[in-house]
């Protein structure tokens, strides 16, 4: 695991999760730290 698309797939699931709970902001420069 670790792939580009493993975590393309886990960031897309993460923000869908983020955008159906309320008051929680999901920021595009959020996934260059999830990069590291």
């Amino acid at each position: 695991m670790g792939t580009e698309a493993s975590r393309m797939h886990l960031f897309k699931t993460t923000k869908e999760i983020m955008r159906r709970i309320p008051g929680i902001q999901f920021h595009p420069d959020d996934y260059s730290r999830w990069k590291k």
